[in-house]
């Protein structure tokens, strides 16, 4: 009997260090897990942040391309509208002064 109880005594000390186990199992594994999300969320951070320096350099490239070209038109028709005052200066000071001339 004695041997009995003997067993059941190891039984329940070895039942109580093994939830003990366990539990030190468990934690671990959750400490485990939450510390893989946690890299697993700044690697993704990473990226996304890297992705926004490539797409804003796109865009700025984008911005200065769409630029130049707004800024060739805009020379172009300022040449135009020069060789239109150029071409039509003489006529446009002559009609002025006619209508002074004629006024007076």
């Amino acid at each position: 009997m004695k041997d009995v109880i003997k067993e059941i005594l190891e039984a329940n000390e070895k039942a109580k260090n093994d939830i003990e186990n366990v539990e030190k199992l468990k934690l671990e594994s959750a400490q485990r897990v939450k510390n893989k999300l946690s890299e697993t969320s700044s690697e993704y951070i990473d990226k996304a942040r890297m992705n926004i320096k490539v797409i804003q350099k796109i865009e700025e490239s984008k911005a200065e391309v769409e630029i130049e070209k707004i800024n060739e038109e805009c020379e172009v028709k300022i040449k135009e509208i020069k060789n239109i005052y150029d071409k039509n200066k003489n006529l446009w000071i002559n009609n002025i002064f006619d209508n002074i001339v004629g006024i007076l």
